[in-house]
């Protein structure tokens, strides 16, 4: 084989293996569905999770069969009382509240706090839409900041596994506050926003950072059980992700990139 065939032969392999590594090196690792549908949950879940430990409150049962009201079905519940204003509950026959339904076990802490209180929920095998959960989540309320508005910040350290079988370590803080219907008694007047951000890392190694980069905006429990509007950025290798939340209607849908993603 003369030098000039060997030459001519050699080149392509060159140029297939170099391609090949640049589009590996360009290739972005992405979000999956079940990663996406896992991160826009939270801000969902803790505030569903403080509305639902407002009401249990010591009680042995929320609503009595269906209720027109709130539609809250949990029917009768086993309530353990450990202490003054820490309570344990047995959901393991299910209960329905706001449209998400909860098994397990539950910890529940009150304690009052100057011009507000804490609150502090330990998960135990604690089941949310298939979501299996344990760890703590601990709420700082305060009745009225500067502004007149109820305030919450929340501190949470979870194990959630995912339906799909994957572990998610996710600790982070954040705060939602009360920017409408501070001065009525009527439940649809109620618009949180939610500030802050956390990290999660799972069972596979994967570290996320995710930062709320405008407010998470939601409608009382009674008009929506989503999150309407608002933006978070995804930190993942790397490599950013924008996750919208919509414009403001309650259609239960969020944008990754191109898709648009159910709830």
């Amino acid at each position: 084989m003369s030098f000039k065939i060997f030459k001519k032969s050699i080149i392509p392999l060159a140029v297939m293996f170099l391609g090949v590594s640049c589009s590996k090196d360009e290739l972005p690792t992405k979000l999956t569905e079940e990663e996406v549908k896992e991160i826009v949950s939270v801000n969902d879940f803790e505030q569903n999770m403080f509305g639902f430990s407002e009401k249990l409150n010591g009680k042995k049962h929320i609503g009595r069969g269906r209720s027109s009201q709130d539609n809250n079905r949990c029917g009768l519940l086993n309530v353990f009382k450990i202490e003054d204003g820490k309570f344990k509950y047995n959901f393991d026959s299910g209960c329905e509240f706001f449209g998400r339904k909860y098994e397990g076990k539950l910890e529940v802490e009150y304690k009052p706090n100057g011009w507000g209180y804490t609150r502090t929920l330990t998960y135990e095998n604690f089941i949310s839409d298939g979501f299996k959960i344990t760890g703590t989540s601990k709420y700082d309320a305060t009745l009225r900041n500067k502004e007149g508005h109820f305030l919450v910040g929340v501190d949470f350290d979870l194990q959630i596994t995912l339906k799909d079988g994957t572990v998610v370590s996710r600790k982070g803080k954040i705060q939602f506050e009360k920017v409408e219907g501070n001065n009525t008694l009527k439940l649809s007047d109620d618009v949180f926003e939610t500030s802050g951000g956390w990290e999660s890392i799972s069972t596979d190694g994967i570290k996320r950072s995710i930062d709320i980069t405008k407010n998470l905006k939601r409608k009382s429990l009674v008009e929506c059980i989503h999150t309407i509007a608002g933006e978070i950025v995804v930190k993942k290798d790397s490599k950013k992700y924008l996750i919208d939340f919509g414009n403001g209607e309650c259609d239960s849908k969020v944008k990754f990139g191109d898709k648009e993603i159910s709830l």
